[in-house]
Protein backbone atom coordinates (compact mmCIF):
# COMPACT_ATOMS: atom_id res chain seq x y z
CA UNK A 1 0.00 0.00 0.00
CA UNK A 2 3.08 2.38 0.77
CA UNK A 3 4.48 2.11 -2.78
CA UNK A 4 0.70 2.07 -4.42
CA UNK A 5 0.39 5.67 -2.68
CA UNK A 6 3.85 6.83 -3.04
CA UNK A 7 3.43 7.68 -6.58
CA UNK A 8 -0.09 9.89 -5.96
CA UNK A 9 0.95 11.61 -2.97
CA UNK A 10 4.60 12.77 -1.18
CA UNK A 11 3.80 11.93 2.78
CA UNK A 12 5.86 12.53 6.20
CA UNK A 13 4.02 9.61 8.18
CA UNK A 14 2.96 6.04 8.09
CA UNK A 15 -0.16 5.14 6.27
CA UNK A 16 -2.13 4.41 9.49
CA UNK A 17 -0.95 7.99 10.49
CA UNK A 18 -2.16 9.44 7.46
CA UNK A 19 -5.59 7.90 7.95
CA UNK A 20 -5.64 8.52 11.53
CA UNK A 21 -5.41 12.16 11.29
CA UNK A 22 -4.79 13.40 7.38
CA UNK A 23 -0.77 14.30 9.05
CA UNK A 24 0.54 14.42 5.31
CA UNK A 25 1.97 16.80 2.39
CA UNK A 26 0.18 16.75 -0.79
CA UNK A 27 1.05 18.35 -4.13
CA UNK A 28 -1.81 20.49 -5.29
CA UNK A 29 -2.27 18.92 -8.13
CA UNK A 30 -2.38 15.50 -6.70
CA UNK A 31 -4.74 16.35 -4.12
CA UNK A 32 -8.10 14.94 -5.72
CA UNK A 33 -6.49 11.43 -6.35
CA UNK A 34 -4.57 11.33 -2.80
CA UNK A 35 -8.28 11.62 -1.11
CA UNK A 36 -8.96 8.57 -3.55
CA UNK A 37 -5.72 6.46 -2.19
CA UNK A 38 -6.74 7.34 1.01
CA UNK A 39 -10.16 6.37 0.91
CA UNK A 40 -9.36 2.81 -0.93
CA UNK A 41 -6.84 2.52 2.14
CA UNK A 42 -9.32 3.26 4.32
CA UNK A 43 -12.12 0.50 2.67
CA UNK A 44 -9.61 -2.41 2.78
CA UNK A 45 -8.40 -2.30 6.09
CA UNK A 46 -11.28 -4.38 7.61
CA UNK A 47 -12.74 -7.71 6.57
CA UNK A 48 -16.07 -7.97 5.00
CA UNK A 49 -18.80 -10.37 5.77
CA UNK A 50 -20.98 -12.25 2.95
CA UNK A 51 -24.23 -11.11 4.23
CA UNK A 52 -25.15 -8.27 1.48
CA UNK A 53 -23.71 -10.83 -0.99
CA UNK A 54 -25.95 -13.91 0.12
CA UNK A 55 -29.16 -10.80 0.21
CA UNK A 56 -28.76 -9.95 -3.37
CA UNK A 57 -28.27 -13.73 -4.38
CA UNK A 58 -31.56 -14.37 -2.26
CA UNK A 59 -33.34 -12.22 -3.99
CA UNK A 60 -32.79 -13.19 -7.23
CA UNK A 61 -32.97 -16.90 -7.11
CA UNK A 62 -35.81 -16.42 -4.87
CA UNK A 63 -34.27 -18.15 -1.65
CA UNK A 64 -33.72 -17.53 1.96
CA UNK A 65 -29.91 -16.64 2.93
CA UNK A 66 -30.30 -19.36 5.42
CA UNK A 67 -29.71 -21.52 2.57
CA UNK A 68 -26.55 -19.87 0.97
CA UNK A 69 -23.26 -19.89 1.51
CA UNK A 70 -20.67 -17.89 -0.08
CA UNK A 71 -16.73 -19.39 -0.06
CA UNK A 72 -13.73 -17.72 -1.72
CA UNK A 73 -14.50 -19.97 -4.43
CA UNK A 74 -15.89 -23.12 -5.56
CA UNK A 75 -12.74 -25.29 -4.63
CA UNK A 76 -12.91 -23.28 -1.01
CA UNK A 77 -16.82 -24.22 -0.83
CA UNK A 78 -15.93 -28.00 -1.58
CA UNK A 79 -12.81 -27.86 0.39
CA UNK A 80 -15.27 -27.31 3.36
CA UNK A 81 -17.41 -29.97 2.62
CA UNK A 82 -15.20 -32.60 2.38
CA UNK A 83 -13.51 -31.71 5.85
CA UNK A 84 -17.21 -31.53 7.47
CA UNK A 85 -18.45 -34.36 5.93
CA UNK A 86 -15.78 -36.51 4.36
CA UNK A 87 -12.92 -36.58 6.52
CA UNK A 88 -11.74 -40.09 6.43
CA UNK A 89 -14.63 -41.26 4.36
CA UNK A 90 -15.69 -41.93 0.93
CA UNK A 91 -16.03 -39.21 -1.67
CA UNK A 92 -16.59 -40.37 -5.58
CA UNK A 93 -15.74 -38.20 -8.59
CA UNK A 94 -16.14 -38.91 -11.72
CA UNK A 95 -13.54 -39.18 -14.65
CA UNK A 96 -12.10 -37.33 -16.51
CA UNK A 97 -12.13 -34.33 -14.63
CA UNK A 98 -9.69 -31.64 -13.28
CA UNK A 99 -8.77 -33.65 -10.01
CA UNK A 100 -8.69 -30.17 -7.37
CA UNK A 101 -11.86 -32.27 -5.74
CA UNK A 102 -9.50 -35.67 -5.81
CA UNK A 103 -6.74 -33.08 -3.91
CA UNK A 104 -8.72 -32.12 -1.68
CA UNK A 105 -10.29 -35.82 -0.78
CA UNK A 106 -6.78 -36.67 -0.60
CA UNK A 107 -5.68 -34.21 2.06
CA UNK A 108 -8.93 -35.24 4.11
CA UNK A 109 -7.52 -38.75 3.78
CA UNK A 110 -10.36 -39.87 2.09
CA UNK A 111 -10.92 -43.28 0.18
CA UNK A 112 -11.77 -41.95 -3.38
CA UNK A 113 -14.16 -43.69 -5.93
CA UNK A 114 -13.56 -42.54 -9.71
CA UNK A 115 -16.76 -42.85 -11.79
CA UNK A 116 -15.63 -42.94 -15.35
CA UNK A 117 -17.91 -40.81 -17.62
CA UNK A 118 -18.75 -42.62 -20.93
CA UNK A 119 -16.65 -42.75 -24.37
CA UNK A 120 -18.72 -40.06 -25.15
CA UNK A 121 -17.88 -38.05 -22.54
CA UNK A 122 -21.74 -38.14 -20.90
CA UNK A 123 -22.87 -39.03 -18.05
CA UNK A 124 -23.37 -42.66 -17.37
CA UNK A 125 -27.60 -42.89 -16.57
CA UNK A 126 -27.13 -45.52 -13.55
CA UNK A 127 -24.14 -45.63 -11.49
CA UNK A 128 -22.81 -48.79 -11.07
CA UNK A 129 -22.69 -51.59 -8.22
CA UNK A 130 -19.22 -50.79 -7.65
CA UNK A 131 -19.84 -47.22 -6.82
CA UNK A 132 -22.71 -48.31 -4.50
CA UNK A 133 -21.38 -50.65 -2.32
CA UNK A 134 -18.67 -48.13 -1.77
CA UNK A 135 -21.72 -45.97 -0.53
CA UNK A 136 -19.83 -42.87 -0.52
CA UNK A 137 -20.58 -39.54 2.03
CA UNK A 138 -19.67 -37.17 -0.89
CA UNK A 139 -20.23 -37.33 -5.04
CA UNK A 140 -18.73 -34.17 -6.62
CA UNK A 141 -20.04 -33.79 -10.40
CA UNK A 142 -19.33 -31.17 -12.30
CA UNK A 143 -22.01 -30.15 -14.88
CA UNK A 144 -21.10 -29.30 -17.52
CA UNK A 145 -17.90 -31.31 -16.99
CA UNK A 146 -14.50 -29.88 -17.66
CA UNK A 147 -12.62 -30.80 -19.54
CA UNK A 148 -15.83 -32.53 -21.50
CA UNK A 149 -18.04 -29.99 -22.06
CA UNK A 150 -21.23 -32.36 -21.19
CA UNK A 151 -24.62 -31.60 -18.91
CA UNK A 152 -26.57 -33.96 -16.70
CA UNK A 153 -29.86 -35.17 -17.03
CA UNK A 154 -32.22 -34.05 -14.32
CA UNK A 155 -33.40 -37.86 -15.12
CA UNK A 156 -29.69 -39.41 -14.33
CA UNK A 157 -29.41 -37.12 -11.00
CA UNK A 158 -32.46 -38.28 -9.63
CA UNK A 159 -31.94 -42.46 -10.18
CA UNK A 160 -28.24 -41.01 -8.24
CA UNK A 161 -29.49 -39.79 -5.70
CA UNK A 162 -32.36 -42.71 -5.49
CA UNK A 163 -29.21 -45.81 -5.45
CA UNK A 164 -27.29 -43.58 -3.18
CA UNK A 165 -30.22 -42.62 -0.52
CA UNK A 166 -27.36 -41.35 2.42
CA UNK A 167 -24.68 -39.37 -0.23
CA UNK A 168 -24.36 -35.85 -0.39
CA UNK A 169 -24.21 -34.73 -3.89
CA UNK A 170 -22.14 -32.08 -5.00
CA UNK A 171 -22.63 -30.28 -8.45
CA UNK A 172 -20.40 -27.35 -9.72
CA UNK A 173 -22.01 -25.78 -11.91
CA UNK A 174 -19.09 -23.18 -12.89
CA UNK A 175 -19.83 -23.13 -16.99
CA UNK A 176 -23.78 -23.47 -16.21
CA UNK A 177 -24.33 -19.83 -17.16
CA UNK A 178 -23.63 -20.60 -20.45
CA UNK A 179 -26.55 -22.98 -21.23
CA UNK A 180 -28.71 -22.38 -18.02
CA UNK A 181 -31.64 -24.38 -19.18
CA UNK A 182 -29.28 -27.12 -18.18
CA UNK A 183 -29.15 -26.37 -14.46
CA UNK A 184 -30.25 -28.85 -11.60
CA UNK A 185 -30.63 -25.62 -9.47
CA UNK A 186 -34.35 -26.85 -9.87
CA UNK A 187 -34.10 -29.97 -8.18
CA UNK A 188 -32.14 -28.78 -5.03
CA UNK A 189 -35.24 -26.85 -4.54
CA UNK A 190 -36.82 -30.24 -3.37
CA UNK A 191 -34.09 -32.58 -2.02
CA UNK A 192 -31.29 -31.71 1.08
CA UNK A 193 -29.17 -33.59 -0.46
CA UNK A 194 -28.30 -31.55 -3.38
CA UNK A 195 -26.21 -28.84 -2.77
CA UNK A 196 -25.12 -26.83 -6.07
CA UNK A 197 -22.25 -24.39 -6.58
CA UNK A 198 -21.15 -21.65 -8.82
CA UNK A 199 -18.33 -19.16 -9.47
CA UNK A 200 -18.05 -15.87 -10.72
CA UNK A 201 -15.15 -16.96 -12.53
CA UNK A 202 -16.63 -18.26 -15.87
CA UNK A 203 -19.74 -16.13 -17.11
CA UNK A 204 -19.28 -13.17 -14.78
CA UNK A 205 -15.50 -13.01 -16.08
CA UNK A 206 -14.04 -11.97 -12.97
CA UNK A 207 -12.11 -14.82 -11.51
CA UNK A 208 -9.87 -12.58 -9.57
CA UNK A 209 -12.48 -11.84 -7.01
CA UNK A 210 -12.63 -15.55 -5.58
CA UNK A 211 -16.00 -15.65 -4.38
CA UNK A 212 -18.32 -18.69 -4.94
CA UNK A 213 -21.99 -19.27 -4.25
CA UNK A 214 -23.88 -22.54 -3.00
CA UNK A 215 -26.80 -23.44 -2.61
CA UNK A 216 -29.06 -26.40 -0.43
CA UNK A 217 -31.88 -26.43 0.99
CA UNK A 218 -30.27 -28.35 3.99
CA UNK A 219 -30.20 -25.32 6.52
CA UNK A 220 -28.32 -27.29 9.50
CA UNK A 221 -25.66 -27.92 6.74
CA UNK A 222 -24.86 -24.45 5.73
CA UNK A 223 -25.05 -23.49 8.97
CA UNK A 224 -22.05 -25.92 9.28
CA UNK A 225 -20.44 -24.46 6.56
CA UNK A 226 -20.74 -21.00 8.37
CA UNK A 227 -19.05 -22.36 11.65
CA UNK A 228 -16.29 -24.01 9.58
CA UNK A 229 -15.35 -20.25 8.05
CA UNK A 230 -11.81 -19.29 8.96
CA UNK A 231 -11.94 -16.27 7.29
CA UNK A 232 -13.97 -13.08 5.78
CA UNK A 233 -13.67 -11.53 2.37
CA UNK A 234 -11.47 -8.61 1.21
CA UNK A 235 -14.10 -5.53 0.31
CA UNK A 236 -12.95 -5.58 -2.83
CA UNK A 237 -14.25 -9.00 -3.51
CA UNK A 238 -17.84 -8.36 -1.39
CA UNK A 239 -18.07 -4.71 -4.17
CA UNK A 240 -17.26 -6.73 -7.22
CA UNK A 241 -19.54 -9.36 -6.51
CA UNK A 242 -22.43 -7.57 -6.02
CA UNK A 243 -21.73 -4.67 -8.78
CA UNK A 244 -21.55 -8.05 -10.87
CA UNK A 245 -25.09 -9.37 -9.48
CA UNK A 246 -26.68 -6.03 -9.90
CA UNK A 247 -25.82 -5.67 -13.67
CA UNK A 248 -27.01 -8.52 -15.11
CA UNK A 249 -27.05 -6.80 -19.03
CA UNK A 250 -23.18 -7.16 -18.58
CA UNK A 251 -22.49 -10.13 -17.52
CA UNK A 252 -25.38 -11.59 -20.24
CA UNK A 253 -23.59 -9.74 -22.90
CA UNK A 254 -20.32 -11.16 -21.92
CA UNK A 255 -21.67 -14.63 -22.37
CA UNK A 256 -23.59 -13.35 -25.41
CA UNK A 257 -20.40 -12.60 -26.87
CA UNK A 258 -18.27 -15.72 -25.58
CA UNK A 259 -20.82 -17.33 -27.60
CA UNK A 260 -20.52 -15.91 -30.40
CA UNK A 261 -16.46 -16.51 -30.53
CA UNK A 262 -17.13 -20.07 -30.01
CA UNK A 263 -19.73 -19.75 -32.99
CA UNK A 264 -17.07 -18.54 -35.36
CA UNK A 265 -14.35 -20.50 -34.27
CA UNK A 266 -16.38 -23.94 -34.57
CA UNK A 267 -17.43 -22.75 -38.00
CA UNK A 268 -13.53 -21.64 -39.14
CA UNK A 269 -12.64 -24.85 -37.72
CA UNK A 270 -14.90 -27.32 -39.42
CA UNK A 271 -13.77 -25.84 -42.87
CA UNK A 272 -10.20 -27.54 -41.89
CA UNK A 273 -9.78 -30.77 -43.34
CA UNK A 274 -7.86 -32.80 -41.25
CA UNK A 275 -9.89 -31.75 -37.76
CA UNK A 276 -13.11 -31.26 -36.57
CA UNK A 277 -14.79 -29.12 -33.96
CA UNK A 278 -16.13 -31.42 -30.59
CA UNK A 279 -19.78 -30.13 -29.38
CA UNK A 280 -19.84 -28.92 -25.83
CA UNK A 281 -22.25 -26.84 -24.27
CA UNK A 282 -20.06 -24.38 -22.73
CA UNK A 283 -17.84 -21.37 -23.45
CA UNK A 284 -14.64 -23.02 -24.50
CA UNK A 285 -14.05 -25.12 -27.74
CA UNK A 286 -13.02 -29.17 -28.10
CA UNK A 287 -10.83 -30.04 -31.40
CA UNK A 288 -10.31 -33.15 -32.57
CA UNK A 289 -7.43 -33.24 -35.06
CA UNK A 290 -5.63 -36.28 -37.01
CA UNK A 291 -2.33 -37.89 -35.45
CA UNK A 292 0.05 -36.56 -37.87
CA UNK A 293 -0.41 -32.99 -36.92
CA UNK A 294 2.35 -32.06 -34.90
CA UNK A 295 0.86 -30.89 -31.98
CA UNK A 296 3.56 -30.28 -29.56
CA UNK A 297 4.53 -27.37 -32.26
CA UNK A 298 0.79 -25.94 -32.87
CA UNK A 299 0.94 -25.89 -28.77
CA UNK A 300 3.93 -23.70 -28.93
CA UNK A 301 2.93 -21.59 -31.52
CA UNK A 302 -0.78 -20.65 -29.79
CA UNK A 303 0.91 -19.64 -26.48
CA UNK A 304 2.99 -17.67 -28.31
CA UNK A 305 0.09 -15.75 -29.60
CA UNK A 306 -1.23 -15.51 -26.05
CA UNK A 307 -3.76 -18.65 -27.35
CA UNK A 308 -4.99 -20.50 -24.61
CA UNK A 309 -4.26 -24.10 -25.89
CA UNK A 310 -4.54 -27.56 -23.73
CA UNK A 311 -3.58 -30.72 -25.47
CA UNK A 312 -5.21 -33.67 -23.95
CA UNK A 313 -2.85 -36.35 -25.08
CA UNK A 314 0.56 -34.35 -24.22
CA UNK A 315 0.67 -35.66 -20.63
CA UNK A 316 3.71 -33.90 -19.22
CA UNK A 317 1.16 -30.26 -19.32
CA UNK A 318 -1.03 -32.34 -17.00
CA UNK A 319 1.14 -34.36 -14.69
CA UNK A 320 3.34 -30.47 -14.18
CA UNK A 321 0.12 -28.36 -13.27
CA UNK A 322 -2.47 -31.18 -11.77
CA UNK A 323 -0.32 -34.18 -11.04
CA UNK A 324 -1.40 -36.41 -12.71
CA UNK A 325 -2.92 -37.00 -16.23
CA UNK A 326 -6.32 -36.59 -18.27
CA UNK A 327 -6.93 -39.75 -20.27
CA UNK A 328 -10.11 -40.66 -21.84
CA UNK A 329 -11.21 -42.07 -24.96
CA UNK A 330 -13.53 -38.82 -25.40
CA UNK A 331 -10.54 -36.75 -25.00
CA UNK A 332 -8.22 -38.84 -27.30
CA UNK A 333 -6.40 -36.64 -30.27
CA UNK A 334 -8.44 -33.01 -28.63
CA UNK A 335 -7.29 -30.18 -28.07
CA UNK A 336 -9.09 -27.78 -26.30
CA UNK A 337 -9.13 -23.96 -26.74
CA UNK A 338 -10.41 -21.39 -24.38
CA UNK A 339 -12.74 -18.18 -25.93
CA UNK A 340 -10.49 -15.69 -27.27
CA UNK A 341 -10.98 -12.09 -28.72
CA UNK A 342 -12.74 -11.67 -31.97
CA UNK A 343 -9.34 -10.64 -33.04
CA UNK A 344 -7.71 -13.23 -32.70
CA UNK A 345 -10.01 -15.50 -33.67
CA UNK A 346 -8.30 -15.54 -37.99
CA UNK A 347 -5.06 -15.58 -36.34
CA UNK A 348 -5.76 -19.37 -34.65
CA UNK A 349 -7.67 -20.16 -38.25
CA UNK A 350 -4.51 -19.83 -39.82
CA UNK A 351 -2.11 -21.54 -37.35
CA UNK A 352 -4.50 -24.07 -37.43
CA UNK A 353 -3.90 -24.42 -41.43
CA UNK A 354 -0.32 -24.21 -41.28
CA UNK A 355 -0.41 -27.06 -38.35
CA UNK A 356 -2.57 -29.18 -41.24
CA UNK A 357 -0.41 -28.56 -44.30
CA UNK A 358 2.95 -29.11 -42.48
CA UNK A 359 1.41 -32.52 -41.49
CA UNK A 360 0.99 -33.06 -45.77
CA UNK A 361 4.54 -32.49 -46.29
Amino acid sequence: MDSLIMHNVSYKSSISEILANGDVSIAPDDFECSLKFADFAKQIRYYQGPRRVKEKLAELWNVSTQNLFIGFGVDDIVNHLIAILGHGKSVATFWPAYPFSEKLAQNAKCSIVRIPLEDTGHYPKVLSDRVVSAIPKIVVLVNPTNPGGKTISHESVMTYLQQLPQTLFVVDEAYIDFIQERTVFPLARETNRLLVVRSFSKGFGLPGLRVGMAFCQNNELIAQLEEARFFFFTPLSIEGALWALSHENVWRTTIELNLKIKEKIMYLVNQIEGISPVMTETNFVLVRVNPGIDMVCLQKECLQCGLHFWWFNETKLFQDYFGHPIKHASLKNTFRISPVNMENIDKLASLLKMAVNRSQI
